[in-house]
């Protein structure tokens, strides 16, 4: 009897532990994502919409880093942060009037020379490069920066696709070397050119926040985007793509006002807007064609599977649950 009853005994606990194995990897709560060592607590963006096509955007940014040591389990101080974007001369041809501003230590910071974290001591690096930003070209590496013009190293807007060449940017800030941080603020700003093209009815923009190649964690993303004069939500559409829980709201004067929830490396966020032409003004890109009807319904047939796919998660989601129930239950 008592042998019969420790075989009990184990057998429950090891299936406890499988239960609870699967409960955590169902749930996948953010708190896999607050173990990362840099995240964000907050992603705020203000973007507008120009009437040439340009997107001026700034990024209120609320960093969270966690104590990190090197092979050697020695501690290894933060130094520098930096943002990637692939230019090509389709969607985004270049980059520039960026600046960088450290909300938290209320300074503004100025442009300087390319400096690799490694190669300074943490004396050294706060005395020479911390509080500057930077602008690199990382085609070839990030760990074989280049530099990068915007006025000369930007790409010529074109429509052809054969030919097309893309590399990629890294726009970053040095920060004084630090340990760890629950909270530090900057604002990044930069104008993003080339995305827009002009129809004979409407102007149209896909913009990427950021792509699946995202390695940063972020509690909670926001944004604004407002859109020329003259334009409303009556002529103007906008959505919001991207697999976490999210809201859309169109606010005053037709601005889109978006929320993104619990966003874990790996994850995108998309927006594709399109507006009246009558706001537009020197748009680079045009096409003798219209638009507006094709882009509706690729956004309703888009939005329609996205939905289909919310209702499959969430019907294995309950079935799980109930399985698991029960199975407790039994035990």
């Amino acid at each position: 009897m008592r042998i019969r009853f420790i075989r009990a005994g184990i057998i429950s606990i090891v299936a406890t532990v499988v239960l609870a194995v699967i409960t955590l990897a169902i749930i996948g709560t953010s708190a896999f994502g607050d173990s990362a060592d840099l995240s964000y607590r907050t992603l705020d963006y203000d973007v507008t919409a120009t009437a040439n096509g340009d997107l001026k955007v700034t990024q209120h940014i609320d960093v969270k880093m966690r104590e990190r040591t090197d092979s050697d389990d020695n501690t290894k101080p933060w130094k520098q942060l930096f943002q990637q974007y692939t230019l090509n001369s389709g969607t985004l041809t270049d980059i520039s009037d960026i600046s960088v501003r450290n909300v938290t230590a209320g300074e503004n910071y100025e442009q300087g020379a390319l400096a690799s974290p490694a190669d300074h001591s943490d004396t050294s690096w706060d005395r020479e490069y911390a509080g500057h930003w930077y602008i690199a070209d990382v085609t070839d590496g990030a760990e074989n920066p280049q530099p990068f013009d915007p006025a000369k190293d930007g790409y010529e807007i074109s429509d052809n696709t054969t030919s097309r060449r893309s590399k990629d940017v890294e726009i970053g800030w040095n920060i004084p070397a630090t340990k760890k941080a629950s909270s530090l603020k900057f604002d990044v700003t930069m104008t993003l050119h080339g995305g827009t093209t002009l129809y004979k009815d409407v102007a149209s923009w896909q913009w990427e926040p950021f792509g699946d190649s995202n390695l940063i964690p972020i509690g909670k993303v926001t944004g604004t985007v407002t859109f020329p004069d003259g334009i409303t939500a009556d002529n103007s559409w906008a959505w919001l793509h991207t697999e976490r829980t999210s809201t859309t709201e169109r606010g005053d004067k037709g601005s889109l006002q978006f929320t993104v929830h619990d966003v874990r490396a790996g994850d995108y966020v998309d927006v594709v807007a399109m507006f009246d032409v009558g706001a537009t003004s020197g748009v680079a890109r045009t096409r003798d064609t219209t638009i507006k009807n094709g882009i509706m319904e690729s956004e309703a047939q888009q939005e329609q599977q996205w939905r289909d796919r919310q209702r499959t998660k969430a019907r294995i989601r309950l079935i799980t649950w109930i399985a698991i129930a029960v199975a407790g239950l039994i035990l």
